[in-house]
């Protein structure tokens, strides 16, 4: 469990061109967008409101 906890990084996801984000804890930024797009109701493929649109950040702690 610690082995995998340790693999994760906070990242901040949101669409590009708004300033609201959410902070995720995922492996990757693309892992981090497909749970943005989980909770957010959004299609992670759709090419108008999926993963096209997001920006992920990792986030330095």
């Amino acid at each position: 469990m610690t082995e995998q906890k340790r693999d994760l990084a906070i990242y901040e996801v949101g669409v590009k061109w708004e300033s609201e984000r959410m902070r995720i804890e995922a492996r990757n930024s693309t892992e981090a967008k497909r749970t943005f797009c989980q909770m957010t109701g959004r299609k992670f493929s759709d090419p108008w409101h999926g993963a096209s649109i997001l920006s992920a950040r990792r986030v330095e702690a």
